[in-house]
């Protein structure tokens, strides 16, 4: 689709970590909020539609950034039954091998450290918030020093694996923030 645009590999990489990272963003805010059950029924259709883009621009970027959000969100229902019948760890164990086998041993621990580092930084932004309203996070139970210095581990692991789609990562996150928090900010005066 891109490929006889010139740059097409960075304009590619682009695409589907924007695609990817707000996916994850509209999964966990639907997850974490309880959006009413109307707004997850609209939101369905485009987060197809953003997976499909995504995956037919660069599907790499597409399973190792999905898998690897949907292993890291996956902590705070570790030993919760799902809808699987399997408990969480058991599902992260699965989709790990998956992404393992799908992507190989490098690129998929490439995937897992930025997400896990770009998790780290997000609990480590919300830390105020998140004590206000009493939600957990991982900089709220164990601590800044130790989550900053936690992120910073995983974020020299995800420049050392592959160290431009780090800095691509990284630089979509806020993009996607922004984008997001646009939409909800349309969301809100909907209600």
């Amino acid at each position: 689709m891109l490929s006889g645009m010139p740059n097409s590999n960075f304009i590619g990489n682009l695409i589907s970590i924007y695609f990817v990272g707000f996916i994850i963003k509209l999964m966990d805010d639907i997850i974490d909020e309880d959006y009413p059950e109307y707004l997850d029924k609209a939101l369905l259709p485009y987060i197809l539609i953003f997976l499909l883009i995504s995956t037919i621009v660069n599907y790499k970027n597409t399973v190792g950034l999905f898998m690897a959000g949907y292993i890291v969100g996956m902590y705070t229902d570790i030993n919760d039954k799902l809808l699987s019948g399997l408990k969480g760890y058991q599902e992260s164990i699965l989709v790990s091998i998956l992404g393992l086998s799908i992507l190989g041993w490098s690129a998929f621990n490439f995937y897992l450290s930025v997400i896990m580092a770009i998790h780290l930084i997000d609990d480590l932004i919300d830390i105020e918030s998140d004590r206000k309203f009493g939600y957990s996070n991982l900089a709220v139970k164990y601590g800044k020093m130790e989550v900053f210095l936690l992120s910073l581990i995983f974020l020299i692991l995800s420049f050392m694996l592959n160290p431009l789609k780090s800095l691509l990562v990284l630089v979509m996150a806020p993009i996607v923030n922004i984008s997001f928090n646009k939409m909800e900010g349309v969301i809100q005066n909907c209600k």
